[in-house]
């Protein structure tokens, strides 16, 4: 959600091409296991920042400054202000945290502890080691923006996947296609691919 290059709020893989699928063939996804390899993140609530966007945050961001949409980013800093517009450094996130946390997870990844403003900011100088972001990704951390509201809460880890398609198949933005934030999409001038 603050990688405004990013047609939707999450980084995703390519279609998988399935040989011999045909128009209206389904098929079904069995997950055998799920590896989490974050030493940390962050979330919380959430709201867009207007101005920054073209009708729905997750899929047009735009910079309010020079006004290209879905612009290439670079990261100054930290906190809520460090994702800047590539073309002209405006601050570019069309998101801002109104409450959340940063958590890091034990060795075995079965707990997380929310973060105070220190070890929140330790993780936020290096996200992309603390968030294992693959070597080919475009994603700005989360953990950037070094959110500590809720400090030492315990949690057990339940990992999951989500946002692996739409029945019937339509192009849609990932941020929408497990039917979160539908609403987003009604009215909506999306850009496409």
């Amino acid at each position: 959600m603050i990688t405004p290059c990013l047609r939707g709020g999450h980084e995703v893989t390519k279609p998988v091409y399935v040989e011999g699928a045909e128009v209206g063939d389904a098929i079904a996804v069995k997950i055998e296991s799920i590896r989490v390899t974050s030493i940390a993140t962050a979330s919380g609530h959430d709201q867009p920042v207007e101005g920054r966007f073209n009708g729905d945050p997750f899929v047009a961001p735009k910079c309010p400054n020079c006004g290209t949409v879905n612009p290439d980013t670079r990261i100054e800093g930290i906190g809520q202000e460090a994702i800047r517009c590539a073309e002209c450094g405006e601050d570019i996130t069309p998101f801002r945290f109104t409450n959340a946390y940063t958590m890091t997870f034990n060795d075995g990844k079965q707990v997380g502890i929310t973060l105070n403003q220190q070890g929140a900011e330790k993780i936020a100088h290096d996200g992309k080691h603390y968030m294992l972001t693959p070597a080919n990704s475009v994603q700005n951390p989360i953990v950037t923006f070094a959110p500590h509201d809720i400090v030492g809460a315990i949690a057990r880890l339940r990992p999951f996947l989500g946002q692996l398609g739409t029945t019937p198949a339509r192009p849609m933005p990932d941020s929408h296609n497990a039917g979160d934030f539908g609403s987003f999409l009604v009215g909506a001038p999306m850009i496409t691919r």
